[in-house]
């Protein structure tokens, strides 16, 4: 975000859900592993109050949702003990504020976008969910019309929540922002990709993400050389 201060940038979260829940008992529906995005403004989805949640038509028709409902949410913690993960509890519960639709008069709306959710390889690069290479087993139930949702629209989100919420639920010390969305001029779309990469580079600093480079070769040629003058100890000696 500090390459692109004072411009229009648009930060965004986006998370793993465990499940979206409505319902409770036999009235109960469940939709399994979905993505979740934080945003600040995004067509259709808000604004959002922090106790809010936007469904898109896709899942808000599969858990028979309505605006007004309650729709809980399961998840990992962000960051696990000991290499234990660790579900959050309580679920988080969220009233749903809007349903978005994921078409227009044909055209995808601005929430049917993969790219809200950043490549992760092993995973968004795979034909089946069943085939997704994460750190953990997958124990919900992956259902056909699951497998269809990621056929037609892949990482797209299901679900939407404040920009506030997403950072209070999901950071780590590995950072909050999943992925900054920067606006391309008409037409110039080319020579803007060049200016934002030559921009990143020039303010991204290896320091600022923890990392510092050193010259390993160099260091160990100069530790293997020793300090001692062998020239002066063997006449010593003789």
């Amino acid at each position: 975000e500090k390459a692109f201060a004072g411009g229009d940038v648009q930060p965004v979260v986006t998370y793993l859900a465990n499940s979206l829940v409505v319902g409770s008992g036999d009235a109960e529906r469940k939709i399994p592993y979905s993505t979740i995005t934080g945003i600040d403004s995004l067509a259709g989805v808000g604004p959002l109050a922090d106790d809010e949640i936007t469904l898109n038509r896709w899942a808000a028709d599969d858990l028979a949702a309505k605006v007004g409902d309650t729709v809980t949410v399961n998840y990992y913690e962000p960051e696990s003990t000991h290499g234990v993960l660790r579900e959050h509890r309580p679920p988080l519960r969220l009233r749903l504020a809007h349903i978005v639709e994921l078409e227009q008069d044909g055209q995808p709306t601005a929430a049917a976008d993969p790219h809200l959710t950043p490549e992760l390889p092993g995973v968004t690069n795979q034909d089946s969910i069943s085939d997704w290479d994460l750190p953990f087993e997958l124990v919900e139930k992956i259902r056909p019309q699951d497998e269809d949702y990621w056929d037609q629209y892949r990482t797209t989100p299901k679900a939407f929540v404040s920009l506030a919420t997403a950072k209070r639920l999901w950071s780590s010390r590995w950072g909050t922002i999943s992925l900054l969305r920067i606006p391309m001029p008409a037409g110039e779309t080319a020579s803007a990709v060049g200016q934002i990469t030559k921009k990143l580079a020039a303010q991204l600093q290896p320091a600022d993400l923890g990392m510092t480079f050193l010259p390993v070769k160099q260091l160990g040629l100069a530790a293997s050389s020793g300090t001692t003058p062998f020239d002066a100890l063997f006449l010593g000696f003789s």
